[in-house]
Order: structure tokens, then C-alpha cells, then sequence
């Protein structure tokens, strides 16, 4: 048996050299929970992986304790020797520089529950140390967890156990109908023992794609029944092309169920780095789910494999090894031996009880069905049978209520069970629907009747009209029932034949008389009468008035207009010196109401003409259009006087 052995170095600085207490060849890590040393003191710090989180990170393994070592493997003593994985991943001894000046080269042990998982002897270099110096790895350390111990039996539950398998293209042709006779055989071990099983699937990523390869969920193989969905469902595994073990194992560490083992079966090396897979399977481990490997890989390199379980194999006790190397022959024998020495075949008898139902046709509900599992003892010297039960009584079962139909048992009552030495059978109960009888029923119509033109008129869109209920009995539509159907447009003028109840021996109509509802305005109409001609004599604009009442009726969109006024009036052109009217008059304007022709403004227009010079005494009269003539002639005769004058007086 070989045993992975308990002290495994941290990381290597080889050849560091010493510049202002630090090493030169690297940049540190982030040092938020690192110790600053003393002049007397020396820090060297190591950073610690874990466990892969739910966001796909890589964590601390906080809480490891990591124990400080010579490169011999001689443990250090005194409580700076020993140091604690913060949150941040670093584990920082503090060292006397009295004890560290004799220091050269120095190693980590890791203590339980936690493994260090490097390849190789990794060193921290610190010869020449002087106190106030400080050294950190320049990369951490991969911890594993120890793998969890398997149950020691099934138990009355069973076991939950996953599957995850690799489906890469190394698998084809020959590993693929091995691998899949071979994990049927083992769900053939464990139906029967109260175990459930679920399948996962891996390649290039996970699950492997293909249709067949998705991942199932626990199911029971308690029975044949539920033994035979799962083995359907590993025929349907194909290959696809690479191997990834982390996304193979984180998958089943993020899934919500609790497994107490996981089988990880592949037949090659993973194509992802070996820390990613060491966090995947921590996950795992944190849940306390045992990782059990099994690989018909030829030249299998043990330390890829041990980093994601545990390092024991070729134990007799099959369930105390961590892995199997085997040949695809022998993989069936080996999960067969697996499974029985955690779980050996139990001899039980399920027994149901059928609650079957009938009478109500096509609405009779489905039979109810409940189990006992009997477990079956044999005294091996009597060669009698004890039978055990699990649960210990058929449950209640309330018949399912279907409308119209009453069963003859509202609940067929509990049936205790006890153990016996007689063998059980399964029973059935038969629950009988019976029809009730329908009472008679009355229908009331509501209608809708337009008073304005005295025919029906159909109901609002949706609106309920009709109505049906057991004679006698009220809920027949109220007023407000009628009221949601009066089409748009419309307005309630009366409801009549109000009935209360429910009558069968005839019909019974509701009428709902309907006015049409309208939307009052004012219009305004004028007619103008506009002068022109007379220059600034003209007289202003003569504009007369008729206001309307438009009245729109929602139901047929039509205006109609009405005014008290019968007529625009008539209007007397005013008169104007020395101009005439063309029309002394302007007669009135008849308008007509009502009206469905929407009203209009108008205009007339009276032109003025000059009447001409009228003469009083040979003088021409004295206009305001002849006014500025007369003038420049009285002025051109008093200059034409004047020059006259001064010439004579020349």
C-alpha cells in the first residue's frame, strides 16, 4: 500500500539574493496580513491555495497550519515554527534572527486536514539572513484537502453517488462500450440498497457535448424501474475531444445535492493546469464527498491523480484507496466489488397499496399509489423470513374533488403495518365517483335597444349578454352588469323586466334602453359688409352676428346646428358726400335651422363712385375732392394781380 507521505516543501527562491531585506527576482504578492520583522526578527511567508469558489476563483486555504522544516526534514520547535493560513492565503513565520542565522534552506509541512500537493522538494533560500529581513515565496503553495472516509454502510437511506466520467476522443472506439458496461454494472450493484445515483459528463469542457451527455440527477435504483432510467441514460454517452478534469470535477461541487462519493473514471492525463484541478476537487472534498478515481490510463503519472484524491491504492479494504489503475476487463469487477463492500445486497420486497378510482369519465383522477419496502431477514437456522417495514403504514390518501362528482370514501384512512414473518402482498382500494345530479337551470339575455331610431343595437365588445344559473337561485345580472355593455356613444335611458332569480321554464330578457350622447358647442358666424371707393370717406366695415348651437351626437358623428336668429339683418350703405353706393342697400340673409351643414361666415362688398360738381351761380361748389383745385387757381391769380401791379408801378 503506498501512503502519500505527510512533509512537502514550499516554493523554491533558488539563488536569491539579498538587497534591503528582500529578494530580488520577483515581486511579491500583496502583503496586507504580513508581518513587518523587528531588527531581531526574520518573516518568511508562504502563500497557500484551497478550494475553488462558487464564482470559479481560486481561494486561500485559510485556516491550514503550516509547520516550518529544514530542507532535511528536521521539524523546528517553538511556537514561531508554526503558523496559521489567514484569509488572504499567507502563513508568515516570525523567526528569532538569533535562530535564523543558522538557517539555509527552509521547507513547509502541512498539518491534517490539509495536504501539501507540490511535484517536487520546493525551498525558501535564507542563508545570510539578518534580522529586519523579510522573504515571501513568489508563488503559493497547492494544498489538497485529505479526502473525506467513505460510510461505513449503506444504511437505511442508501448512498448518494455520482458518476462523472470522461467522454474525451481517447475513449473511442474500444474505451466507450467498455466504459459503459462497466458503469451499468456498478448501478446493477447498488439497485435494491436505497441508493441513488446521478451522472455527470466531461471532455472539452462539461458536461461533454452531445445530446446524450448532458447531466442527470440523483435517482433512485431502489428499484428495477429507477435502475433501468439511469443505465438508458449511460447508453446515451458519446465521445467528444479533450480531457478537462477541473470543469469535470467543479461542476458536480456546484450542484446543490450532497453526494457521500464521487467515481471520477478517465483514461488519460487532464489538458488543464494541475492547481486548477487540485481547487476543483477541494470543493468537492469541503462538502464531504470522498473523490474515488478509477483510470485505465497506460504510464499514468500517480501524482496527477493522487493530487485530486488521496495517495492510498492496493489496500485489501477496497473502500479505504483514494484510486485504481486497472484495465477496462477489469474496471466492471472492480465498481462491483466497490459497491458491495460499502453497500452489500439487501433482500427486500416492496409492496404497494393502489388507490384506484372510478365513475367519473374522462375525469377520473389517476390511481394513487404508495410503497413499503420490507426488508427480509432470514434466521439461518430456522430458515424463517422476518419481514420489516419501511415506512411502517400505507399513508392517507384524500380523494382527489372533481366537479360533479361526489367518491363514496372522502379519504381511504392510514393502514398500519407490523413486521411479520408472513410474506406481504400489495392490495387495492377502489374509490367510486358518483354524478351529481344537475339541477335545472334559467337563462336571462340582456339586450340593448337604441330609442332614437328604436332598433337593437349589439352590446359592447366583450360584453357578457347572456347568463346561466340553477333555477331559483339568484346572481343574475344587476344593473351594473348591464350597464358594462352599452356600446360607446350610448347612455342609459331605462332598464326594464329587472328580474331577481333564475327561472327554467322560460327565458328571461333584460332590456336596457339607450339614448345617444352628445357634445353641445357655440359657433359663431358673421356676415360682413365691406366699403370701399370713398378714399378716407369710407365708411368702416358693417359686421352682423349669428350664433349657433352645434350639437354632435356620439353614436352617428353627425352636427347638428341650430341659432335663434332667422336671418344676417339688412344694412343701409351710409352716405358719403359727393360719392354714391352701388347698392343703397344691402338686403338680409335668411339662414336655415336647424342645419346639419356647418355654418359659414360671408361678406359682401359696396363700392362708392364720385357723383360729380354741381354749379351755384357759375361758382363751382366747394368739395373736399375739388377743394386743393380751387385753391392753386385762387393762388395763381392773387401772384398773377401782383406781378401786375409792380410792373405798372415800374
Amino acid at each position: 500500500m503506498a501512503v502519500r507521505g505527510r512533509w512537502k516543501a514550499g516554493l523554491v527562491i533558488a539563488a536569491a539574493v539579498l538587497v534591503g531585506g528582500g529578494v530580488v527576482g520577483y515581486s511579491p504578492a500583496a502583503q496586507a496580513a504580513v508581518p513587518t520583522p523587528a531588527s531581531d526578527q526574520v518573516v518568511v511567508t508562504f502563500q497557500a491555495n484551497g478550494d475553488r469558489l462558487p464564482d470559479g476563483t481560486i481561494g486561500p486555504a485559510t485556516g491550514a497550519v503550516l509547520d516550518l522544516t529544514n530542507y532535511q526534514g528536521t521539524t523546528y520547535t517553538g511556537s514561531w515554527a508554526t503558523c496559521t493560513v489567514d484569509a488572504d492565503g499567507d502563513c508568515s513565520f516570525v523567526i528569532p534572527a538569533a535562530d535564523a542565522a543558522s538557517m539555509t534552506i527552509l521547507t513547509v509541512a502541512v498539518e491534517a486536514p490539509w495536504e501539501d500537493a507540490s511535484l517536487s522538494t520546493q525551498t525558501v533560500y535564507v542563508y545570510g539572513a539578518t534580522g529586519g529581513q523579510s522573504f515571501t515565496a513568489n508563488a503559493p503553495l497547492a494544498l489538497e484537502r485529505i479526502n473525506p472516509t467513505l460510510p461505513k454502510d449503506c444504511g437505511n437511506n442508501g448512498l448518494n453517488v455520482a458518476i462523472d466520467v470522461d467522454l474525451s476522443g481517447s475513449m473511442y472506439p474500444d474505451g466507450l462500450p467498455a466504459l459503459k458496461t462497466d458503469a451499468k454494472a456498478y448501478v446493477d450493484a447498488l439497485t435494491g440498497t436505497n441508493s441513488s445515483i446521478a451522472l455527470y459528463t466531461f471532455a472539452t469542457d462539461a458536461p461533454a457535448a452531445g445530446p446524450g451527455n448532458v447531466n442527470r440527477p440523483l435517482t433512485s435504483v431502489q428499484t428495477a424501474a429507477g435502475a433501468a432510467q439511469v443505465k438508458g441514460w449511460i447508453d446515451g454517452w458519446d465521445t467528444d475531444v479533450f480531457t478537462n478534469w477541473d470543469a469535470g470535477l467543479f461542476q458536480v461541487a456546484q450542484s446543490s445535492d450532497h453526494y457521500d462519493f464521487v467515481i471520477f473514471i478517465t483514461d488519460g492525463l487532464p489538458t488543464s493546469a494541475r492547481n486548477d484541478n487540485i481547487a476543483s476537487a477541494n470543493a468537492l472534498k469541503a462538502k464531504g464527498t470522498r473523490i474515488i478515481v478509477v483510470t485505465t490510463a497506460s504510464g499514468f503519472v500517480a501524482s496527477s491523480v493522487t493530487n485530486i484524491s488521496g495517495l492510498v491504492t492496493g489496500d485489501a479494504d477496497v473502500a479505504k484507496n483514494d484510486y485504481f489503475q486497472s484495465d477496462w476487463a477489469d474496471v466492471g469487477t472492480l465498481l462491483n466489488t466497490l459497491a458491495t463492500a460499502i453497500c452489500p445486497a439487501m433482500q427486500t420486497l416492496p409492496t404497494t397499496r393502489t388507490v384506484h378510482y372510478t365513475g367519473a369519465g374522462t375525469s377520473t383522477p389517476k390511481d394513487s399509489v404508495s410503497t413499503i419496502v420490507w426488508t427480509m431477514t432470514t434466521d439461518p437456522a430456522t430458515g424463517d423470513t422476518t419481514y420489516t417495514a419501511d415506512p411502517a403504514e400505507y399513508p392517507a390518501v384524500a380523494s382527489p374533488s372533481v366537479a360533479g362528482y361526489t367518491p363514496d370514501q372522502a379519504t381511504v384512512a392510514a393502514s398500519s403495518v407490523t413486521t411479520t414473518t408472513t410474506k406481504p402482498t400489495s392490495s387495492t382500494v377502489t374509490v367510486t365517483y358518483t354524478a351529481v345530479p344537475k339541477p335545472a337551470t334559467g337563462t336571462v339575455n340582456v339586450t340593448y335597444v337604441d330609442n332614437v331610431t328604436g332598433k337593437q343595437v349589439a352590446p359592447k365588445k366583450g360584453a357578457t349578454v347572456a347568463w346561466t344559473g340553477d333555477d331559483g337561485t339568484s346572481g343574475v345580472p344587476t344593473d351594473a352588469d348591464a350597464k358594462a355593455g352599452v356600446p360607446d356613444g350610448y347612455a342609459i335611458a331605462s332598464i326594464d323586466n329587472k328580474v331577481t332569480k333564475y327561472d327554467a321554464k322560460a327565458p328571461q330578457t333584460i332590456t336596457v334602453y339607450l339614448t345617444h350622447q352628445t357634445t353641445t358647442t357655440t359657433v359663431r358666424t358673421t356676415r360682413t359688409v365691406h366699403y370701399t371707393g370713398a378714399g378716407t370717406l369710407t365708411p368702416p366695415d358693417a359686421v352682423s352676428t349669428v350664433v349657433w348651437t352645434a350639437v354632435l351626437d356620439q353614436v352617428t358623428k353627425k352636427t347638428t346646428y341650430t341659432t335663434k336668429s332667422s336671418a344676417y339683418p339688412a344694412v343701409s350703405s351710409p352716405s358719403v358726400d359727393n360719392f354714391a353706393p352701388d347698392k343703397a342697400k344691402v338686403a338680409a340673409l335668411a339662414v336655415t335651422t336647424p342645419t346639419t351643414a356647418a355654418p359659414a361666415s360671408s361678406k359682401v362688398v359696396v363700392t362708392y363712385a364720385p357723383s360729380g360738381m354741381v354749379a351755384t351761380g357759375g361758382i363751382p361748389m366747394l368739395t373736399t375732392t375739388n377743394a386743393g383745385v380751387i385753391a392753386f387757381a385762387i393762388l395763381c391769380v392773387v401772384m398773377a394781380v401782383t406781378v401786375r401791379r409792380r410792373a405798372r408801378e415800374s
